[in-house]
């Protein structure tokens, strides 16, 4: 995508929202996702973006920042949206649209000679470990169940925990992770299971303020139009990531 820049880890975002309209500046913040969120600004999350705001009219810049920080920086009021956000992890100071953008799948991923997989249950007194920021401990599903978690500071600590028997029965994971760190050959499935927990939709986590929520605005209205031009369903399958029309049709 042409118009969207790149910007490095240090971009200052002081007196952003200032100028924002005259600008017509879009400030976006998110880990790189590797498919979705390219370091070089390609991937399909980019490609929705640039095909939502008119580049005659917005700027995209872009800073890949973790995920924790780019939650942060959207819900004070220092950049305008962070990308592939569940509901429940929408917090204070951020808004979401209407319209999702992609479903997300949370799986639990265990060694295979460990465990006979009962659904959720079989959850129940294990050791569970996951990626600080992800807050499964609030999703009603845990909340029946007996068990010990920790909330790691990144993926690779909480595989190497699980993969070295180190305190770790289970890892519970956004499968969009699991498969950006199967695809760069940093991790092996083979000797592992892995079950989907639940499905949800991902969204766009707009910051609560008056730029920005116009943004939210053109987001709904312009994701319609490509769904119904068959463009959407395009760039999905372009992309080699699965088109679930329901998530915008149903809302």
């Amino acid at each position: 995508m042409p118009f969207i820049h790149a910007l490095c880890l240090t971009l200052s975002f002081v007196s952003f929202f200032s100028y924002a309209e005259e600008r017509a500046m879009i400030s976006v913040v998110t880990p790189e996702y590797k498919g979705y969120t390219n370091a070089d600004g390609s991937g399909l999350i980019f490609d929705i973006l640039g095909a939502v705001y008119d580049s005659q009219k917005y700027k995209i810049k872009i800073a890949f920042v973790p995920w924790k920080r780019a939650q942060l920086l959207v819900s004070k009021k220092k950049a305008h949206m962070m990308l592939g956000n569940i509901q429940h992890n929408i917090i204070d100071g951020m808004i979401r649209p209407k319209h999702p953008l992609f479903v997300e799948q949370t799986g639990a991923i265990y060694k295979k000679e460990r465990y006979q997989w009962n659904g959720l249950e079989s959850l129940s007194n294990k050791h569970l470990v996951w990626v600080r920021g992800y807050s499964y401990n609030k999703r009603p599903e845990l909340q029946k169940l007996e068990y010990k978690y920790d909330a790691l500071n990144s993926f690779p600590i909480a595989w190497n925990r699980l993969k070295n028997d180190r305190h770790a029965d289970v890892l519970v994971s956004s499968l969009t992770e699991l498969r950006i760190y199967e695809s760069l050959d940093y991790i092996d499935l083979s000797d592992f299971e892995v079950n989907v927990l639940w499905s949800e939709n991902a969204y766009i986590a707009f910051s609560d303020e008056p730029f920005s929520k116009k943004l939210a605005e053109i987001y709904d209205r312009k994701i319609i139009d490509l769904l119904e031009s068959g463009r959407l369903k395009a760039m999905f399958l372009e992309a080699g990531h699965p088109f679930q029309e329901g998530i915008w049709v149903n809302q």
